[in-house]
């Protein structure tokens, strides 16, 4: 799905003029853009987290990180996401 896409959904679903959800996406996302450029968290409640984390090497510009939020709405950061999977495979080893 492209922001033209995402648009015409987020139109539709809300009876609000496609051109407005465009202006209003674009906005959005050029603030999470801002966010991240001053290397700030940004986290969405349902959705998730996004992270810039500048490379090791040279502190030059590295990647940008997502996390998946869960269903409860809650975000998890990556040490919890480690956590959960060696709870996982703790699980798994014993049962064997």
């Amino acid at each position: 799905m492209d922001i033209e896409e995402l648009a015409w959904a987020v139109s539709k679903e809300s009876s609000v003029e496609r051109s407005t959800t465009l202006r209003v996406i674009e906005a959005t996302f050029a603030i999470i853009g801002a966010e991240l450029a001053k290397e700030q968290k940004v986290g969405i409640p349902g959705f998730g987290t996004i992270v810039r984390k500048l490379s090791r090497k040279s502190g030059k510009e590295g990647k940008i990180l997502f996390t998946i939020g869960s269903a409860a709405g809650e975000t998890g950061s990556a040490h919890d996401t480690k956590a959960r999977r060696g709870k996982k495979l703790k699980k798994k080893y014993a049962e064997s």
